[in-house]
């Protein structure tokens, strides 16, 4: 299984340590605007590896875990990717805009 999250914060973070712990063979990618939290995620075992959003075309769950502003132009990149079976879902907390 490849998941994908995109924002590797504190929400984001915690969802992917719970797939991991529920599905060990799991694969976690991650993206994020800031190259060190992806590097500091990948030193504590949070995601496998680095993504970019080319990498979302392989992905069976996309996780969207920014901010709603951000999720408008995030969202659209997306959707243009991913597979046509990519399960894709936000956390964000407000969907009006979306």
């Amino acid at each position: 299984m490849n998941v994908h999250v995109i924002g590797i914060g504190l929400i984001g973070g915690s969802m992917v340590l719970d797939i991991k712990g529920l599905y060990p063979e799991a694969t976690i990618h991650g993206i994020d605007t800031n190259k060190k939290h992806v590097q500091e995620a990948i030193a504590l075992g949070v995601i496998d590896k680095e993504s970019s959003f080319e990498d979302l075309a392989a992905a069976d769950f996309v996780i969207v875990s920014v901010p709603v502003d951000v999720a408008m132009t995030v969202l659209p990149k997306v959707l243009d990717v991913i597979g046509e079976q990519t399960i894709v879902f936000d956390v964000g907390s407000t969907k009006i805009p979306i």
